[in-house]
């Protein structure tokens, strides 16, 4: 007697009961098989919270630093979890317009930040100059800028950062003035060039 069933291929809701059905299991092959549902790819809302979120993975952001989405990988570009490397890599590859928020990421690498105020003008270089990790090079290549604002800004953050390492007031400008000429990020409050000067000009 032929094997027989009362349920049309369809007609079996169940995995179970269409692997034990004598005539389907053999005569449909894999067709009506249960497919395992692949998880779709997520969006570019999605990509680029992620590529936002400070408690993303340096390894995951890496990997949407390559995102074809633009935004996507500007967001990973102003995260201060993206790891150093994917931040030169992402200078290097991509435009002016990109770099901006790797100017301001405190996690930017000081080569990169010197290469943005050395290449870049305007905008970015005023991000760099207010950017705490900035290293002296690229504050001294802004301060030397031949416009005013720019100029100023750079002058602004050197200053800030020999009253903040070097014990100097920020009122006595002339101890500013007469360090920010020498090597200071080089030095200490204890080094002699800043005693000197602090005893020519001292604090009030």
């Amino acid at each position: 007697m032929s094997a027989s069933c009362s349920a049309p291929i369809e007609g079996h809701h169940s995995a179970g009961s269409f692997a034990r059905c004598p005539v389907h299991r053999k005569s449909s092959g894999s067709l009506h098989a249960p497919q395992e549902r692949l998880p779709s790819p997520s969006g570019i809302r999605e990509r680029r919270e992620e590529a936002q979120d400070a408690g993303t993975s340096p390894r995951a952001l890496s990997a949407l630093a390559e995102d074809s989405n633009w935004y996507v990988r500007r967001a990973v570009a102003g995260n201060p979890s993206a790891p150093p490397e994917t931040l030169r890599m992402l200078a290097v590859t991509e435009s002016s317009a990109l770099r901006k928020p790797i100017a301001a990421n405190p996690s930017a690498p000081a080569e990169t930040l010197t290469g943005i105020a050395s290449t870049d003008g305007g905008i970015s270089r005023r991000i760099v100059a207010q950017n705490p990790s900035a290293p002296a090079e690229a504050l001294a290549i802004i301060a030397s800028s031949p416009h005013p604002e720019e100029s100023a800004m750079g002058a602004r953050a050197i200053n800030a950062r020999i009253v903040a390492t070097l014990g100097v007031d920020e009122s006595n400008s002339e101890a500013i003035d007469a360090l920010r000429d020498q090597a200071w990020w080089e030095m200490t409050p204890e080094s002699t060039a800043v005693v000197l000067t602090k005893a020519l000009f001292p604090n009030q």
